[in-house]
């Protein structure tokens, strides 16, 4: 499988914004990076996908009591449903009705980096939030994302302070990349997402 996918209903109606940072951080990064494992493992189709525990473990580097709360968390906010089996749980994205963008995701990228990214801390989760907001605006036909920072802001209900660090952490995790544009004597930022296609133009390493 090339990339995976996710219906982005939840992301464009504000939906980032119900996982917080305080004492709820650490359950609110389980959270998103147990979604990111199911959008690199789901079935396009169906949008269904049995993971085991160890399965979320070895993609998210998150404890097995972590990957419960996270998906818990999941299931609060009707973002996944989990049919819940004696060794193997069977997981399906929730869209809404007649729901019909979805984003990209890259999933050998993911694969590699997504545990890397630390499971504690605010600019950790401001990251996360950040990823799937990118992957939700990102042009079609293009590996590229633009957005400003009031709009990261309001999509994700962090500070503006906290941004710039958030983006570096993707940064420093090969999972983006910024690009910078001059138009009409201004300079402003794109974000291109690394380890998908613009159509014939391979990401580059």
């Amino acid at each position: 499988m090339m990339f995976g996918s996710f219906y982005t209903q939840w992301v464009r109606q504000d939906g980032l914004k119900s996982f917080r940072g305080g004492s709820s951080a650490g359950r609110s990064i389980a959270a998103l990076k147990c979604f990111i494992a199911l959008g690199i493992s789901v079935h396009f189709m169906t949008r269904k996908v049995k993971l085991s525990l160890s399965g979320f473990e070895e993609l998210t580097g998150l404890s097995k009591p972590m990957v419960i709360r996270g998906i818990e968390a999941l299931e609060q906010e009707g973002v996944v449903s989990v049919v819940r089996g004696a060794h193997t749980n069977e997981y399906t994205l929730n869209h809404g009705y007649q729901e019909e963008h979805w984003a990209k995701l890259p999933v050998a990228r993911l694969r590699k980096h997504l545990k890397e990214i630390p499971n504690r801390g605010l600019i950790p989760l401001t990251a996360l939030k950040i990823y799937l907001v990118l992957a939700t605006v990102r042009q079609r036909h293009s590996i590229e994302a633009n957005i400003g920072y009031d709009k990261l802001r309001e999509k994700t209900g962090v500070q503006r302070s906290q941004i710039r660090s958030a983006l570096d952490i993707l940064l420093n995790h090969s999972l983006i990349r910024v690009i910078q544009v001059e138009a009409d004597t201004k300079t402003f930022n794109t974000y291109a997402l690394l380890g998908l296609k613009e159509r014939s133009v391979d990401d580059i390493d």
